[in-house]
């Protein structure tokens, strides 16, 4: 009969361990990012009542109270602090199994640095969903599991069981190479997922659903858009002059009555303000001094009531290691299911197997993050009207990357309305290689990108316009924000209005 500790054993295993703890992080990241969403919602309706332009904007805004762009939001957060949390637990698991022989007094040193996790969140962020709570529960989880299912096993595993072991830094160290070199998220993007439609496709779901869970951890300086209050200042003049300052700077000034405010600015006599979050003063400063360096003091009140630091660094800190580590054990996972299919039963041989294939994996990623296309100089005209899509994107990608004009050096005279009937990856790429030409013909190209459905393509169109500095294209780039659908769309079509010279204005009825 078997026992009941080798059904527990069977019953979990580390894949299952890690799974578990990614869905309950998840069920605890999905509130704390629609929470988020839904207070974002009530203050972009105060700007936009208040007569300011909100951004999000129209569909993109009403976007945010569905529980869709959440649930998909908080993916990036579970793929991040969460796989971090629990490869850190399984780390954990497995080394008080098979280095310290399960013995008690060990776990001091896992439960201290875990402790330590919980204390950092408390202080600084108080008792949040996505971060306190979610590493009071899931690293537990995925240690006691993980510790049920390595019961029973040897104790003294064969060397093959090493072998990812051994395969992971040698896959590793080139691509944290790649990281130190700052160009890394770039290259991975466009030489590795912008060579094919399907790398498109997650480039799209990475601009459609970032940045919701982007704005969970921003400080206020971060923060496209503030709000603000003013309080106590009687003289009009200052106070006309300290709302011109506040606004130029994207802090925007509501009504009294609205319900909560990022800053408030009170005049306390003897000219002095102090700059509060409505509950207690943060920052003091001389009337003058504020007026003559707004942005000092505005960047200390930021600092000072920045409550996500701690947040903010460990998942940046986790999309190094953690992520792609999880890549690299489901790939280790997948790789032996297909040795089992090949009915190589002896599972040593298929842990080398997997590991190896891994480590070709990897490599073979790498160079694709680092070669990009490189055609003859002389055939780039040919490739640009070429019937094979392949080699039209590569020759746009060309043109991009050497910064070429398309009119003047290649004859470039427009598609007009051929360019949004291209395939989606040969549309990114022209909206990026039209960044180079100041031709009308590219203008009004870029113009119908800005309009396209897909993110990446209007993002990139907006952010090429926005290299031409012409103010003329204002009204043109305004409307095509406020019927955007997508928040990173209208996000970049926003910087673009401002590098053309564009800026908000007080409302008319600024008798608040």
């Amino acid at each position: 009969m078997v026992s009941l500790n080798s059904r527990a054993g069977k019953g979990f295993s580390p894949a299952g361990s890690v799974t578990a703890g990614l869905l309950l992080f998840h069920l605890l990241a999905f509130p704390a990012v629609y929470g988020s969403n839904v207070r974002l919602l009530a203050t972009l309706g105060e700007i936009s009542d208040a007569g300011y332009l909100a951004v999000p904007a129209g569909r993109a805004m009403k976007d945010l109270g569905n529980l869709g762009s959440a649930f998909f939001g908080a993916f990036f957060f579970t793929l991040t602090l969460g796989a971090g949390l629990c490869l850190a637990a399984l780390g954990a698991a497995w080394a008080w199994d098979h280095l310290f022989n399960r013995r008690r007094y060990i776990l001091l040193l896992f439960v201290i640095p875990w402790i330590a996790a919980v204390y950092a969140f408390m202080k600084h962020d108080g008792l949040t969903m996505l971060g306190t709570i979610s590493t009071v529960l899931v690293p537990p989880l995925v240690f006691g599991t993980a510790a049920i299912g390595y019961r029973g096993r040897p104790a003294f595993p064969s060397l093959a069981r090493f072998s990812p072991l051994a395969c992971l830094p040698v896959a590793a160290v080139p691509w944290f190479v790649l990281l130190l070199s700052g160009d890394s998220f770039t290259c991975i993007r466009d030489n590795l997922l912008g060579r094919s439609t399907a790398g498109i496709v997650l480039v799209e779901g990475y601009y459609r659903y970032t940045l919701y869970p982007a704005h969970v951890m921003q400080s206020l300086e971060q923060r496209l858009q503030k709000t603000c209050r003013l309080e106590g200042f009687d003289d009009p003049k200052t106070k006309r002059t300290l709302k011109e300052t506040l606004v130029a700077r994207e802090y925007l000034v509501l009504k009294k009555c609205a319900a909560s405010v990022d800053l408030v600015i009170r005049y306390r006599g003897e000219d002095t303000v102090s700059l509060d979050n409505g509950l207690e003063p943060v920052t003091y400063a001389g009337l003058a001094d504020f007026m003559l360096r707004p942005d000092v003091f505005l960047s200390e009140y930021s600092n000072a009531t920045d409550r996500k630091l701690v947040l903010r660094h460990l998942v940046f800190f986790c999309l190094l290691w953690a992520s792609p580590l999880l890549l690299y054990l489901v790939l280790l996972k997948m790789f032996r299911w297909a040795a089992e299919l090949f009915h190589l039963e002896k599972e040593e041989m298929s842990i080398v197997i997997a590991s190896v294939l891994c480590l070709v994996t990897g490599t073979g990623l790498l160079v694709l993050s680092l070669v990009g296309p490189s055609p003859p100089e002389g055939q780039l005209r040919q490739s640009l009207v070429s019937t094979v899509e392949s080699e039209r994107v590569t020759a746009l990608r060309v043109v991009h990357e050497r910064g070429l004009d398309m009119v003047r050096e290649l004859g470039y005279g427009g598609y007009g309305t051929q360019a949004v009937e291209m395939p989606p990856l040969e549309r990114y790429w022209l909206a990026r290689a039209l960044r180079h030409s100041r031709d009308e013909s590219a203008r009004a190209d870029l113009l119908r990108l800005a309009e396209d459905k897909w993110t990446g393509v209007s993002t990139m169109a907006f952010r090429s316009l926005s290299h031409r500095r012409r103010p003329d294209m204002v009204p043109e780039i305004l409307s095509r924000l406020e019927t955007n659908k997508h928040w990173y769309s209208q996000l970049e079509a926003y910087r673009t209005l401002r590098m053309n010279g564009w800026r908000q204005e007080l409302p008319r009825d600024c008798s608040f």
